[in-house]
């Protein structure tokens, strides 16, 4: 069976990982499996040995090409490799349906994210445009954000967004059952008929768990604004850092935010805070830790939490969607959901130095309830039920 994946870009992120994970759990079950990566961003310095042996790497137009130009791009190779199954990871294609058709090949859509997460693209759109001239934002303050936020028109108009995608497609997958309900209901879709899977993101076992943690908090991801929002914790340290005068901050990953940071980080006068960069392996930084913040806007799974629980690390997390409370449900026992809205950073700063000053036994618990919690995220279960549905899909007969 032929597989290919589009991902505008990698490898690099979460979404990624997955597709690897994926690949690994399919690349030692019975059949032969064949995978493609098809991407417009090719990240060639942290394309590692154990990628190349995994996948075949297809370079597309890049992202300043107009998107007819990337699906003709596709259909040209979909017409040479012919494939079984195409996964589009996050990013839909136009025409991507009539190629699939020509060339009788079955297509998934793979939504990575919580559920209408562009509504908040948008929004801010339509802020940085109101910021142009002074009708402008006066129109767009009293006007049309109230249309956009409460009234709903922003989710209304990523619920189309997504509908077109999910009417293109043969399978549907999103990353838990309440986003799966989620989809149902403001799709309006039957709710015993459709084609929309629960597929949560794997997470392997770790067989050299260190429990004697270093005072260390870490940030793992990408420093982008309009979801990750690392600032956010910046402002958090800077309430708690006089408070915790043994421990450090240390952020793990790149971004366009990076230089922004930084400024921040210089402006707020933070102390022990360390930029780490870009990691292809971030192993030592979970071994080492004792707590995982994530400070996201909009999050789909959260594969740092995995991460961190796998590793016996405690996370620490705004509740900012249906993944992240599935992670960490019930806050307190493997991990801390914090509540959004108002004073969210004066409650996380709370929760982060109760959990930093917990006598040793009691973080000792908690992680060890990580690491169990974890298990239930296992690569083998999760690549079996992607394996079933890319069985069931290519068995079925294309009129």
């Amino acid at each position: 069976m032929k597989i290919a994946f589009y991902h505008p870009g990698f490898p690099g992120g979460g979404a990624e990982r997955v597709t690897l994970d994926i690949t690994k759990y399919l690349k030692k079950t019975e059949g032969e499996y064949e995978i493609h990566v098809l991407t417009q961003e090719l990240n060639a310095n942290i394309v590692t040995d154990e990628i190349k042996s995994l996948v075949k790497i297809i370079k597309l137009p890049d992202h300043g090409s107009p998107l007819c130009v990337i699906s003709d791009a596709v259909a040209s190779i979909v017409d040479k490799e012919r494939y079984n199954i195409f996964v589009e990871v996050g990013n839909h294609l136009p025409d991507i349906r009539k190629i699939m058709d020509k060339y009788r090949c079955r297509l998934i859509f793979a939504h990575h994210s919580e559920p209408f997460w562009e509504k908040r693209l948008w929004i801010e759109e339509q802020n940085r445009r109101a910021e142009r001239n002074l009708i402008k934002k006066m129109h767009w303050l009293f006007i049309r954000k109230i249309q956009y936020t409460i009234f709903g028109k922003a989710v209304k108009l990523a619920a189309e967004h997504c509908l077109k995608q999910y009417n293109d497609a043969d399978a549907y997958t999103v990353l838990c059952e309440e986003y799966r309900q989620e989809f149902i209901r403001k799709m309006h879709l039957d709710p015993e008929k459709n084609k929309i899977l629960a597929m949560m993101n794997p997470e392997y076992e770790v067989h050299d768990i260190k429990y004697d943690k270093k005072k260390q908090i870490i940030f793992v991801g990408r420093l982008t604004h309009a979801d990750k929002r690392p600032d956010r914790l910046l402002d958090i340290w800077k309430m708690v850092q006089k408070k915790l005068p043994d421990w450090e901050l240390l952020i793990i990953g790149d971004g366009p935010e990076r230089d922004n940071l930084k400024n921040q980080a210089e402006r707020l006068h933070l102390e022990r805070l360390k930029f780490e960069g870009y990691r292809t392996d971030v192993h030592e930084f979970y071994r080492n830790a004792s707590i995982l913040c994530l400070v996201s806007a909009s999050e789909g799974w959260g594969l740092c939490l995995t991460e961190a629980q796998a590793n016996g690390v405690i996370p620490i997390a705004l509740s900012c969607s249906g993944g992240v409370r599935q992670i960490l449900a019930p806050s307190g026992t493997n991990g801390f959901l914090v509540k959004t809205g108002p004073g969210y950073k004066k409650r996380f700063a709370k929760t982060l130095l109760k959990v930093a000053r917990m006598p040793e036994d009691e973080k000792m618990k908690i992680r060890q309830n990580a690491v169990k919690k974890s298990s239930g995220h296992s690569v083998d279960a999760v690549g079996k039920k992607w394996k079933e549905l890319f069985d069931r899909l290519s068995a079925e007969t294309i009129p």
